[in-house]
């Protein structure tokens, strides 16, 4: 169990469901840490700058439904990500470039067709380019990027 205080940054893509978030030990560098942090909207926000998603406390995280009913969760082991914070939270921006061939949702063979050129075809596509086009806030919920993945 790590000890210490944590920041916390989340991102939730609407197009696509891609959960960022980013979890930063204090004291570590500039991913979230030392952060001076403001009220905004009653909620605790850190102040505006540039932060880079922290490796070791990252998730790249998607939903989606199998035959539109079931849901199936995975994510991305491989990525690295910018959140650019405002003065103006809902001005913020969110870019990442996610390693294809990462993802994992906990079945090999579903895995295995995901990365086949039937889906994200990784041979031809090796990375994903993620990029927001806007910040929406819902009342004390995390943060949406709405966005476009390449």
């Amino acid at each position: 169990m790590l000890g210490g205080e944590y920041d916390c940054l989340t991102f939730l893509a609407a197009s696509g469901n891609i959960l960022i978030n980013t979890r930063t030990r204090r004291g570590e560098g500039n991913t979230m840490t030392d952060l001076a942090t403001r009220t905004w909207d009653g909620m605790t926000i850190p102040v505006a700058g540039t932060y880079r998603l922290d490796q070791a406390h990252k998730r790249i995280g998607f939903l989606s439904r199998h035959m539109m009913v079931s849901p199936v969760r995975g994510g991305f082991a491989e990525a690295t990500a910018q959140i650019s914070v405002a003065e103006d939270p809902l001005l913020s921006s969110v870019t990442a470039t996610i390693g294809a061939a990462s993802i994992t949702t906990g079945s090999l063979d579903r895995d295995t067709h995901l990365k086949s050129a039937d889906f994200l075809d990784v041979e031809r596509y090796p990375t994903l380019e993620y990029r927001s086009t806007g910040i929406q806030w819902k009342s004390n919920e995390d943060p949406i990027s709405m966005g476009t993945v390449a």
